[in-house]
């Protein structure tokens, strides 16, 4: 008899196919749970659309790299390889000077003034902030901040600001006042804006030209009248690794995963489809106490059919192969070397002319803080005493080498003011601290050196102690030299 000819074996089938369909969903539930799948905010389709066209969706890229800054830790990464790695290291020194014609008061008059201004900007905190945004960004805009002696830049905000030109080298922008539109934000700005926002109210012209002389605004990509994230080509390549990750989970849980089958069995001699030694409540009450008390990664099933195994076990790490693939993708498409980043696929020379690459990059941003502070200290001195910072081409990655370098030339002649500055030492400091050890504290002569090889004065103590274990051939060669 065929099962849609009878009504009961009919319920019967589909009170079955009903657990089996519960069972199903659990599995289902397990596999594909929400919590081991990060969302996506971005997508390869959006991505590509934006950097198909990047000065009309300018914005939506620096987001975008805003966003894989704080979602993934490889672009996190390659991104502070790039803003942590110069030493900022810094000289003032004067420019045109005429010796013949020097007034040693006033040139060390004007001289102090040029320090104590730069060294209000605190460089090497602000500034390593100015480069993370630009890294991340390519583009920072800021407002200086000043109130007697004291100092501090005050970020804008990217969306409301745009190049409007360059004057002395240095870009100057424009501020859109419609940023302002509730009036709650301008009382959190410099007054400076306050003046601008009733220019705007009269004239209704929404962009008004920021002071250039406080102004502040440095750019990466200096080929490209927008801006464009340095690293804006690896944004694919992170999502293709992020993929590759999840990936990773899912087949890590799929081995875990097992099923535990209860077969239900038949009566000894049946008559019919249905005929069961164990009635359909009773089966479903085991099948809930069995499911009840196993793990979570183990699933019940029951069913009159025999089952064969399933395994789920890859017999290869492919997945995981690919992902590892997939960063060194990365390292590619940023040009960095991934020898930096821990890889063991890398040596020395490889990693050092990575760096060299990288560096030269960065050393160019050095040369728009070198143009930025000739301006300002054109304000901070007398007409005959012109002062411009120059920063040294040192990286935390070159540093020690550069101090042998500044030795070496130091020892015939050129200026010290290089070894100070890459040691991290003002010219101020230096002058302070040879004040202090040499005439205060006259450390020169009240240090003594610690006794050793280089310094005994006992004929019997000099050089290094003599070897205990010898072989045949050393020990015929001291007895030579004994006679």
């Amino acid at each position: 008899m065929n099962i849609n000819d009878d009504p009961l074996e009919k319920s019967t089938a589909l009170n079955f196919a009903k657990l089996q369909l519960a069972t199903a969903r659990e599995i289902n539930r397990y596999l594909n749970s929400d919590k081991d799948f990060r969302p996506r905010k971005y997508s390869r389709e959006n991505i590509r659309r934006y950097l198909a066209n990047p000065e009309t969706y300018e914005r939506q890229i620096r987001e975008t790299s805003q966003y894989l800054y704080s979602t993934s830790s490889n672009y996190l990464r390659i991104c502070q390889h790039f803003s942590k790695m110069l030493t900022l290291d810094n000289y003032i020194v004067p420019v045109n000077l005429d010796i013949q014609k020097v007034n040693q008061d006033s040139l060390h008059k004007n001289y102090d003034k040029a320090q104590k201004f730069v060294e209000a900007y605190n460089i090497k905190h602000e500034f390593r902030k100015i480069i993370d945004v630009l890294v991340l960004e390519d583009i920072y805009f800021g407002y200086e901040v000043r109130a007697g002696d004291s100092f501090g830049i005050f970020r804008l905000p990217t969306n409301y600001c745009r190049i409007t030109g360059i004057e002395d080298g240095s870009f100057i922008f424009k501020f859109n006042m419609q940023y302002f539109s509730d009036g709650k934000l301008l009382e959190y700005f410099p007054n400076d804006f306050k003046d601008m926002h009733s220019k705007y109210l009269h004239s209704n012209e929404k962009w008004q030209e920021v002071d250039s002389n406080r102004g502040i605004c440095f750019k990466i990509r200096e080929d490209l009248t927008f801006p464009l994230p340095m690293l804006s080509g690896v944004f694919e390549d992170v999502l293709d690794l992020e993929d590759k990750k999840d990936l990773v989970k899912r087949k890590n849980k799929l081995e875990s995963f097992k099923l535990l089958h209860q077969k239900i069995p038949y009566k000894k001699d049946p008559k019919k489809s249905d005929d069961f030694l164990i009635e359909l409540d009773s089966v479903q009450i085991f099948h809930n106490n069995i499911k009840q008390s196993v793990p979570e990664d183990v699933v019940v099933v029951s069913t009159p059919m025999d089952l064969s195994e399933v395994s789920f076990e890859r017999k290869t790490n492919s997945v995981l192969n690919n992902a590892s693939k997939e960063e060194e993708n990365i390292f590619n498409s940023a040009g960095v070397s991934n020898g930096i980043l821990g890889s063991d696929n890398s040596n020395s020379v490889t990693v050092k002319q990575g760096i060299i690459a990288d560096a030269s990059i960065m050393f160019a941003l050095l040369r728009q803080f070198e143009t930025f502070f000739k301006r300002r200290l054109k304000d901070v001195t007398s007409r005959d005493y012109n002062f411009k910072l120059e920063f040294l081409d040192n990286t935390y990655y070159n540093q020690s080498d550069k101090v042998k370098e500044y030795t070496t030339l130091g020892q015939y002649g050129l200026p010290k003011t290089h070894l100070a500055a890459t040691m991290g030492i003002t010219v101020s400091e230096m002058n302070a601290l040879n004040y202090l050890e040499n005439t205060l504290m006259n450390v020169v002569d009240n240090m003594k050196p610690l006794s050793s090889s280089h310094t005994a004065t006992d004929e019997s103590k000099k050089g290094a102690p003599e070897k205990e274990d010898l072989t045949p051939n050393g020990e015929k060669t001291r007895a030579n030299k004994s006679i």
